[in-house]
Formats: C-alpha cells, sequence, structure tokens
C-alpha cells in the first residue's frame, strides 16, 4: 500500500520538476549574455532612444564599486520636439550613490537641440 502512495508522490514531483529546471536553466543563459560582456568590456549597450543606447557598466573606482544602469526613452516634447528622457542609477556595493542618482532631458527639433524641456 506505501508503494503506490510514494508512487504517485513521486509522478508529482517529477511533473514540476522539468519546467522549474528549465526556467532556471533559461534564466541562468540570458544572466550569463549580459554578465560575460560586462565583465570583458566594461559595458553593455542596448536599444534606446535616437542613437543613445541604454547602458549598463561596471564602476571600480578609488572610493566607489557598483553598477551603473543609464535608461534613455523617448517622449513628446513641447512645440513638435522629439525629447530624449534619460535616467542614470548606480547601484554600489562601496560608497554612497544616494546624491549620484540622476535624470536629464534634451529635446530636438530636425536633429537641432532645442532645450532641456520635455514638459
Amino acid at each position: 500500500m506505501t508503494t503506490s502512495t510514494s508512487d504517485s508522490t513521486e509522478k508529482r514531483i517529477g511533473r514540476w520538476w522539468v519546467p522549474v529546471g528549465c526556467g532556471v536553466w533559461l534564466v541562468l543563459c540570458i544572466a550569463l549574455t549580459a554578465v560575460i560582456p560586462l565583465m570583458v568590456r566594461g559595458e553593455v549597450t542596448w536599444g534606446g532612444a535616437d542613437n543613445r543606447p541604454n547602458r549598463l557598466w561596471w564602476i571600480e573606482e578609488s572610493e566607489l564599486s557598483g553598477i551603473g544602469l543609464s535608461l534613455t526613452r523617448e517622449q513628446s516634447g513641447t512645440d513638435g520636439a522629439t525629447c530624449n528622457s534619460t535616467s542614470v542609477r548606480y547601484f554600489l556595493w562601496r560608497g554612497d550613490a544616494s546624491t549620484l542618482n540622476t535624470s536629464y532631458c534634451d529635446c530636438y527639433i530636425n536633429g537641432n537641440h532645442v532645450g532641456n524641456d520635455c514638459g
């Protein structure tokens, strides 16, 4: 009798183990595609708005160590301008990032810089 209970428990465990294992493997592979270039080149860039790619970079200074992240998105500005809103964040394990995080905006009309008002 205990054999049938044991068999049904093994079947239940076998059902969830494969998809969870595949999911963990997939997450590890995706993480490695970002970590390896970061370690080799010191930065990874992707996508972004108007030739301003998003960027993840390694920080190793005398008083700061960590990772920086710059995300740029395109949005409509005033008077028909196209604006790039950029947010820069630092994730440090040595040093203080509280005063370093910032956001800024650059607006253009026909490729000419017309101001910093995303508003």
